[in-house]
């Protein structure tokens, strides 16, 4: 498929889950998904409007006795941003077993299907490495907390193989005193941060204690960072059995 370069442009063709609108809001029919042939599971994924929030909808994850084992509330916001104000997978047992990814997946078709450009989130610090997984990035605004989770997630790990590279220069930007512009430093700062939660997770060192993060902070997705990754999601899409594809150039 042809489609244009300018992502904010772009027409869509997805594939044939289909939709409802309900008070102007674009939403997903119940679907069923198996995400585990090696440990299966049957989930029903549903979504449905808040009743307290005009622009609020509840993505919500059954279990074959059609029990709610996982709740993620998001409410669309101004400037086309839909924020996620809560994700939760009920009890231990039911963690690590898809779906967490289920409710990530049907947020992202929620955000592309009613036009909005970002997906935002506030991160747990025990969380941060899974919305790592589905290509959130850290969206640190205050240049204090963003030093202070440089300096505690990454410099103070230099002198550790493993990522002693971007240690060595998150070092350097925190002690840099050439004058560098706040707003440029964030963006580099925020980028040294993502940089190093990649690393992490292409490696598998969260299995370590010491490569735990401590302190939560914000994430978000853009539209234009689901678009380059269309191949990852839509690898996704199918694994969950989803009949959704979002077109790759």
């Amino acid at each position: 498929m042809k489609i244009n370069n300018d992502y904010k442009n772009r027409q869509f063709s997805f594939k044939a889950l289909p939709f409802r609108v309900e008070r102007g809001i674009k939403l997903f029919e119940e679907f069923h998904t198996t995400p585990s042939k090696f440990c299966p599971r049957d989930y029903f994924v549903r979504i449905c409007n808040d009743d307290y929030l005009p622009k609020g909808v509840s993505i919500r994850v059954d279990n074959e006795n059609y029990t709610t084992i996982g709740v993620s509330d998001l409410t669309i916001m101004p400037k086309k941003v839909l924020f996620n104000d809560n994700m939760d997978v009920f009890s231990r047992s039911n963690r690590s077993q898809g779906a967490g990814t289920a409710m990530h997946l049907a947020g992202i078709m929620t955000m592309l299907e009613n036009g909005l450009e970002k997906l935002k989130l506030f991160s747990l610090g025990q969380a941060v490495h899974f919305h790592s997984r589905f290509k959130f990035e850290p969206k640190i605004r205050e240049l204090n907390e963003l030093e202070d989770l440089v300096e505690t997630n990454i410099v103070s790990h230099k002198g550790i193989g493993m990522v002693d590279d971007v240690a060595q220069r998150a070092e350097e930007w925190l002690f840099d005193d050439t004058g560098t512009n706040v707003r440029k430093r964030k963006i580099e700062g925020n980028k040294l941060l993502n940089e190093y939660l990649q690393m992490v997770l292409r490696n598998k060192y969260y299995e370590f204690d010491e490569f735990k993060i401590p302190l939560g902070f914000n994430m978000e997705l853009t539209k234009k960072k689901i678009l380059q990754n269309a191949n990852f999601f839509n690898k996704l899409f199918e694994r969950f059995g989803i009949d959704y594809k979002i077109p790759v150039e």
